[in-house]
């Protein structure tokens, strides 16, 4: 879609469909609202994954592209240490139970609109501007962010090509399907091991109170993910971009391996 709609208006509406899924769970009427109201907050939070990374990548130059597109991920850590941080604080003055969750879920708004807000005022891509034939408006929009020490040099106008209009070289499909095939296996375990993680504190700890489970979780994230985001952004672009994803695997492997022989 944004190949074709424009990043912008593909951002904006993922925007609008996180809106939507707080909203609709917040006021979930039973389960049935509640796993509807998640599908679409989870169609925003996914489309939204590619669209971000992209947009950054488009405007970032070779230089500082592998620091900014980091950077755009990193606060996916930050988001999860501040989700953690406003249910224990909904929690801790006491709200009733049946009102925390739909406060908890209904909060996510409050982001959805900031980014909604600054969404709008966003000039499009320059890149997909300039494939779309309008090299003039690209340039424009290009310099709004390079300033004065913008190359005036003529974008291409070739009009866009996606993986499946193209034709593909193999080495490219194999890079793609390597990185993307990665991906997949590290979220199948990464979001796996975050749904199961308050289930095996609570298994670990009994008698521990839903306040505690948050609070030891968001304890794992700030001693763990928030560090280890931070020092991948830090040798991002001193480390092949490779064998930093095989270090980071490789640490992740011998986690899981050694969080199993504890348990046997």
């Amino acid at each position: 879609m944004g190949d074709v709609l424009g990043r912008r208006r593909v951002y904006g509406l993922e925007a609008v469909l996180m809106i939507i899924g707080a909203l609709m769970s917040a006021f979930a009427p039973n389960f049935i609202g509640l796993l509807v109201g998640r599908l679409v907050l989870g169609l925003g939070i996914g489309g939204d994954y590619p669209a971000s990374s992209v947009i950054i990548t488009e405007y970032a130059n070779r230089r500082n592209r592998g620091r900014l597109v980091g950077m755009t991920f990193i606060f996916y850590v930050a988001g999860q240490v501040t989700a953690y941080l406003v249910s224990l604080l909904v929690l801790a003055i006491g709200t009733p139970n049946e009102i925390a969750w739909r406060l908890i879920l209904g909060l996510g708004v409050i982001p959805s609109l900031l980014v909604l807000y600054q969404r709008r005022h966003m000039p499009e891509s320059p890149r997909w501007t300039a494939n779309r034939g309008d090299a003039a408006a690209a340039m424009d929009d290009l310099a709004k962010f390079a300033g004065p020490a913008l190359n005036a040099a003529k974008p291409s106008t070739t009009a866009p090509r996606t993986p499946l209009r193209s034709g593909m070289k193999r080495s490219t499909l194999i890079t793609l399907v390597g990185t993307a095939g990665a991906w997949f296996f590290f979220n199948v375990t990464v979001y796996g091991n975050n749904v199961s993680q308050p289930l095996l504190i609570k298994n670990i700890e009994p008698d521990a109170s839903t306040l505690a489970n948050i609070a030891l979780n968001a304890v794992l994230v700030v001693c763990f993910s928030v560090p280890g985001a931070i020092v991948g952004l830090g040798v991002l672009d001193q480390l092949p971009r490779r064998a930093q994803q095989v270090i980071g695997f490789a640490l992740c492997a011998a986690a899981m391996a050694a969080s199993h022989s504890c348990r046997h």
